[in-house]
């Protein structure tokens, strides 16, 4: 994968992309928690990206949603080499996260820093080890400008990026309004509250559909201020823009982490 060697660079420049720290591994650039909102025990299908420490699978460290009993797709930054990736869902603890045998990273996905405007395919698909119980899927929809809802677990306080406290695991949802659509990215703005690190990932759900994933933070370069607050604006991955990448990592059958293979339609190294 083409991830690991910006990690710290990314983290020293701002913290860009919304994963888990404070505490907990940083698993990429991106990964944060509703700061204002509300806690949230609807829309079941939206559960969190859970990573291999010391043995053991434990999260949030991103968001992840299912989009079939095993099947969840998350951001492809919260993805790393050498790392083990599970999936929990409801409250943080409630049920057993399940490990994933393998992890599909868009081939489009670079993982360079890249700014408003220009198009990231920010996704990844986890197969899991087995089914979730009882499990209740969401279908993707198209994306459009409106209301929307964001639900994660990511940090709730606000402020900058060296702040330590607030990562609760709290499964929160805000109200979000899309303000912008690219073909294979959403704009959106919160209304009663903002993303924060750890959120990445999450669900941006309209008319309840799966419509984006949240990738980063809608700032003009890497100097310009990083704030988890209410209002805060934010990039989605717009799924129905990368539904052939997805199709093709429902299909896939080989146990990898990494991106795409080229026998499931993935590109040659």
């Amino acid at each position: 994968m083409r991830r690991s060697s910006i990690v710290s660079a990314l983290l020293s420049s701002g913290l860009l992309f919304l994963g888990a720290c404070a505490g907990e591994t940083a698993t990429d650039e991106s990964a944060d928690e509703v700061v204002g909102g509300r806690a949230e025990d609807g829309f079941p299908a939206v559960g969190y990206l859970a990573t291999d420490e010391k043995g053991a699978l434990a999260g949030p460290e991103c968001g992840a949603t299912l989009l079939a009993p095993d099947l969840a797709v998350t951001a492809a930054h919260c993805i790393l080499d050498g790392v083990g990736y599970g999936f929990g869902y409801g409250k943080k603890g409630e049920h057993a996260i399940i490990a994933a045998r393998a992890v599909y990273v868009s081939p489009s996905y670079d993982g360079e820093w890249v700014g408003p405007h220009d198009e990231w395919n920010d996704v990844a698909i986890l197969r899991l080890a087995k089914r979730v119980p009882k499990a209740k899927i969401i279908a993707i929809g198209t994306g459009s400008k409106g209301n929307a809802t964001f639900v994660g677990y990511g940090r709730v306080t606000e402020g900058t990026a060296d702040i330590t406290d607030g990562f609760t695991g709290e499964r929160k949802s805000a109200d979000f309004r899309v303000t912008k659509t690219l073909s294979t990215e959403l704009y959106a703005t919160g209304v009663d509250g903002g993303n924060c690190w750890g959120d990445s990932g999450g669900a941006l759900i309209q008319d309840e559909k799966l419509v984006g994933v949240l990738s980063r933070f809608d700032v003009k370069n890497e100097e310009e201020d990083i704030l988890c607050k209410k209002g805060n604006r934010m990039i989605y991955t717009r799924l129905s823009g990368v539904a052939e990448f997805i199709e093709k990592a429902k299909a896939c059958k080989v146990d990898v982490v990494g991106d795409l293979p080229v026998e499931c339609g993935g590109e040659s190294p």
